[in-house]
């Protein structure tokens, strides 16, 4: 009788030990899903801008001064909550440089 409660015991944790590695695998897949996620968000919008930034320059002859003129222009949408898009201009004639920075993690 004994040692059939110490099996089901045993079992008891052994299960337990496995929903419990399942879920940090669960978890920390996630996390890397999350990330690949961010990362291939942020490089669509910059290549968003870029391809609009070109399309721009082809149809006024120059770069726009402004990031707001390819939003108003262009159809650029910029996630505000999720990112800072630095906007460097040199000159009209000079493709402005385009920084995304990721808000938190």
């Amino acid at each position: 009788m004994r040692s059939r409660r110490f099996l089901n015991m045993r079992g008891i944790i052994v299960s337990i030990c496995v929903v419990i590695i399942a879920a940090a695998l669960l978890t920390v897949f996630t996390r890397q899903m999350s990330d690949t996620v961010r990362a291939e968000s942020e490089r669509i919008m910059h290549d968003a801008i870029i391809r609009a930034l070109i399309t721009c320059y082809a149809a006024e002859g120059s770069f726009p001064a402004s990031l707001s003129h390819l939003e108003k222009h262009y159809g650029v949408v910029i996630d505000r909550e999720r990112f800072i898009v630095h906007y460097e201009v040199m000159a009209s004639n000079v493709m402005p440089r385009v920084t995304i920075i990721r808000i938190g993690n």
